[in-house]
C-alpha cells in the first residue's frame, strides 16, 4: 500500500460538479492529480451544461464520468447516482462522497487534515465529516442562520450535535448500496437523509469535524474573493429553501420520536 495514503487501495471517491463558467478549472488543473493519487478511483456526476474543457480535465484523469441535465432540485439524486457509479467498479471496502469543490478548497487549505479524515471514516459504516470551530466561525451569516435550524433538528431526533451540511460522507460498501437501492431523496436534503437511513437500519455511524472542510461560491474561490453575499436577499431566500429540503427530508423519521 502507499506509505502516504494507507486506504488509498480500498478507497473510491465519488463526487459531482456543476460548473458552466469554468470558474473550476485553474484549480482543478493543480489539484486534480493530488485527488488522484488518493484514491483506487474516481466516479464523477456532472452538469452536462459544465464547461467542456472542466469535462475534459476530468477524462483525462482516469475518472468515471457521466452527465446528467442540471436541476436544483435533484442534487440529492445525482449524489446518489456518484456512488451508484462508484459502486459498479467495486466489490468490498469504503466510498468516500464529497462535492468536487469542496475538496478542491479543503486539500488546497488543509491536505494534511483530508488525508487523517481518509483514515478516520473507514472506522464506520457511515461516517458524517463536518466542519471543526474554525470553519464554523468562518461561515456566511446566512448558511450559520439556516444550517443551525437543520442541525438542531438532527440533533433532537438521533442526540447528535453534528454539522450536515457539507455532504461529505464516507460508507461501508454494503451502506453505500442500500443508499443507491433504497434512499430514494432527491434534493439536496439527502445531507440529513443518508445517515438517518444508515442509523434506522443498524449502521454504525460516526463523526469527524474538519477545518478544512470551508463553504466559497466556485467563482470566489477562484478569484480567492471573501463572500459578500449576506447582503443580497436572494442568496438568503436560496438558504432558505435548502433548509427547508432538509428538514422536509427528516420528517418521515420524527414517527418515533417522544415529545
Amino acid at each position: 500500500m502507499d506509505a502516504l495514503h494507507p486506504g488509498r487501495h480500498r478507497l473510491k471517491f465519488a463526487t459531482t460538479v456543476a460548473d458552466r463558467d469554468g470558474a473550476l478549472l485553474p484549480k482543478l488543473e493543480m489539484i486534480m492529480p493530488q485527488i488522484t493519487r488518493r484514491f483506487s478511483g474516481i466516479s464523477i456526476v456532472a452538469t452536462n451544461s459544465t464547461d467542456k474543457r472542466v469535462l475534459g480535465l476530468i477524462n483525462g484523469a482516469g475518472a468515471r464520468l457521466a452527465t446528467v441535465h442540471a436541476d436544483p432540485n435533484a442534487i440529492g439524486r445525482h449524489r446518489r447516482e456518484a456512488v451508484a457509479l462508484a459502486l459498479q467498479n467495486a466489490e468490498h471496502g469504503h466510498i468516500f462522497y464529497a462535492d468536487l469543490d469542496h475538496v478542491l478548497r479543503w486539500i488546497e487549505n488543509r491536505a494534511d487534515e483530508f488525508d487523517d479524515v481518509l483514515g478516520a471514516i473507514i472506522g464506520w459504516d457511515c461516517a458524517v465529516v463536518g466542519r471543526g470551530p474554525l470553519s464554523m466561525a468562518a461561515l456566511p451569516h446566512r448558511l450559520a442562520m439556516t444550517e443551525a435550524i437543520v442541525n438542531e433538528i438532527f440533533g433532537f431526533i438521533t442526540g447528535h450535535s453534528w454539522d450536515l451540511m457539507m455532504a461529505a460522507r464516507g460508507f461501508l460498501h454494503r451502506a453505500a448500496e442500500l443508499i443507491v437501492d433504497k434512499c430514494d431523496i432527491d434534493t439536496v436534503g439527502n445531507d440529513v437523509a443518508w445517515p438517518l437511513f444508515c442509523c434506522q437500519r443498524g449502521f454504525s455511524l460516526g463523526y469527524v469535524a474538519a477545518d478544512g472542510l470551508t463553504y466559497r461560491t466556485n467563482a470566489d474561490f477562484t478569484h480567492d474573493i471573501e463572500d459578500a453575499h449576506d447582503r443580497d436577499p436572494r442568496a438568503w431566500v436560496t438558504r432558505m429553501h435548502l433548509a427547508c429540503q432538509h428538514v422536509e427530508a427528516m420528517r418521515p423519521y420524527l414517527a418515533n420520536i417522544t415529545p
